[in-house]
């Protein structure tokens, strides 16, 4: 599987809820079994300090294997507890079995606060 490059932009205060479906060659990915983990570092290194992790473990990540989709979910309380600024990310799958595991998304993860009150 190859990375692919994907900003993302959440907004303090806000439920942040956005759901992806991974194809390829316009044919659905299946991700029965699957796990995922996403870490949020201040440095795009794993020696950065650690923001937030969002995963199936904890129902930040949920998979729909059948649909191949990847559903992220904050809550607008876990987005109000984020500090406002430039992050960096990764989303890694894992098998059911453990025996593969792949990077699917890296890119920037941005907070930025609301302007209405």
């Amino acid at each position: 599987m190859i990375t692919s490059r994907w900003n993302i932009t959440v907004k303090r205060g806000a439920t942040h809820d956005v759901t992806m479906t991974l194809t390829v060659d316009d044919a659905t990915l299946p991700l029965v079994g699957y796990t995922a983990r996403m870490q949020v570092r201040d440095i795009p290194h794993q020696d950065g300090t650690l923001l937030t992790e969002l995963s199936t473990s904890n129902g930040m990540l949920i998979i729909d294997g059948a649909a191949g989709t990847i559903r992220r979910l904050l809550t607008a309380a876990q987005t109000q507890a984020l500090a406002e600024g430039s992050y960096f990310y990764d989303l890694k799958l894992t098998s059911g079995s453990g025996a593969a595991a792949d990077y699917l998304l890296e890119g920037p993860f941005t907070v930025e606060d609301s302007v209405t009150s």
